[in-house]
């Protein structure tokens, strides 16, 4: 809808300004709502095919639209910024009593995990420039002990050189997250007690550094 110049009389975005809402709102909501009707058509599509069981389907998303006053939020390197939920469906496999129990994971992964897990899923071997681990491998999750990752100016300055718009760097371990950013400044957080497992400054608004 972002893209579309003109919305058909009756159309999503004719319903949510019908609300009241202002026209970047209405677009929001009107976006949320094709979205799920096109996932909710895959669905259809892959039971009209019966082939359901045995197809893995991931959901990976964004974290959302930018908002003036959310300054923890996109465009940062925390939690709100670029913690974002993974749901994989396999009735296949992943259901009660199945090789999978269904879990709500909360351990940090990276989405360089996502395809070495499908390719341990379907028995193809990882290759060897991937960097992320398989997730169905508990030993391998226990193992890792940190989740590092970079946030970039939205902007790409140059495509052979990324680290040009390099703006921060963080890395998750036992409970802590360590912000560097390029500027030279550092933020340090307990998210949570690793003990307990109980969140401490889950917000990130208390900079111990």
């Amino acid at each position: 809808l972002p893209h579309t110049p003109h919305d058909p009389p009756g159309g999503l975005l004719a319903q949510y300004t019908a609300l009241g809402l202002s026209n970047d709102d209405a677009r929001y909501y009107a976006n949320i709502e094709r979205f799920d009707g096109g996932v909710g058509a895959i669905l259809d599509h892959l039971d009209s095919q019966g082939i359901t069981d045995e197809t893995i389907v991931v959901m990976i998303c964004d974290n959302g639209r930018q908002y003036d006053l959310a300054t923890l939020g996109k465009l940062t390197p925390y939690e709100t910024g670029v913690r974002t939920p993974i749901i994989i469906r396999w009735p296949d496999q992943i259901k009660p009593g199945g090789a999978i129990e269904p879990a709500f994971i909360r351990t940090p992964v990276d989405l360089t995990d996502l395809v070495p897990t499908v390719h341990a899923a379907l028995g193809i071997p990882k290759f060897p420039e991937m960097t992320g681990i398989n997730l169905l491998d508990p030993a391998a999750v226990a193992a890792r002990e940190t989740v590092c990752g970079a946030d970039y100016d939205v902007e790409i300055r140059q495509l052979a050189n990324p680290w040009d718009a390099l703006e921060s760097r963080f890395a998750i371990k036992d409970g802590w997250k360590l912000i560097l950013y390029a500027d030279g400044n550092k933020e340090l957080f307990q998210l949570y007690d690793r003990a307990t497992g109980l969140p401490v400054d889950p917000h990130e608004t208390n900079n111990v550094v």
